[in-house]
């Protein structure tokens, strides 16, 4: 029979502590959006670097390029996915963080006339957890169905 050291144990717990609440989840509480508003999420697009902080409505691939800050040699692996002549790119971004235990999702995006409401979630380190130093740059995109191109942008904070 094997036995563990109380030492690798605790390194075992202490590690799924730290890693363990890291990533994106949906909201099980309902949001203030009507059914007949509700815009539906195609799929989520894992993207590198967002340097710019906020929720950003991407149309084309030369707007998403300038976002990431790369040139059109070096194509995004999850723009490749993206057909922006029927689809639009939602990126919220947090910027930089100073380590890791940051994150923002998007749990639900409502258009009503002319304004997309953009219902995100952040959530930063719990005083006194333990985080990787490291600088990240937490983001969340989501594609759409296209949007018109005059809209106005809400972004509504949800709480934890």
């Amino acid at each position: 029979m094997k036995t563990h050291s109380p030492g690798k144990i605790r390194v075992t717990v202490l590690l799924f502590a730290v890693l363990g609440g890291v990533g994106c989840y949906q909201s099980t509480s309902p949001l203030p959006i009507a059914e007949q508003d509700k815009i539906s999420i195609l799929r989520t697009v894992s993207l590198d670097r967002i340097e710019q902080e906020g929720v950003e409505v991407v149309r084309s691939e030369a707007q998403l390029m300038k976002l990431l800050g790369t040139s059109s040699n070096e194509h995004p692996s999850g723009a490749a996915k993206i057909d922006f002549e029927k689809e639009t790119l939602l990126i919220a971004s947090l910027g930089e963080c100073s380590s890791t235990g940051y994150s923002i999702s998007i749990q639900g995006i409502s258009l009503q006339n002319s304004l997309l409401k953009v219902f995100v979630k952040r959530s930063s380190p719990t005083p006194g957890r333990m985080v990787g130093m490291a600088m990240t740059y937490p983001s969340h995109a989501v594609v759409v169905a296209k949007l018109p191109a005059d809209i106005a942008v809400q972004v509504v904070s949800i709480e934890s």
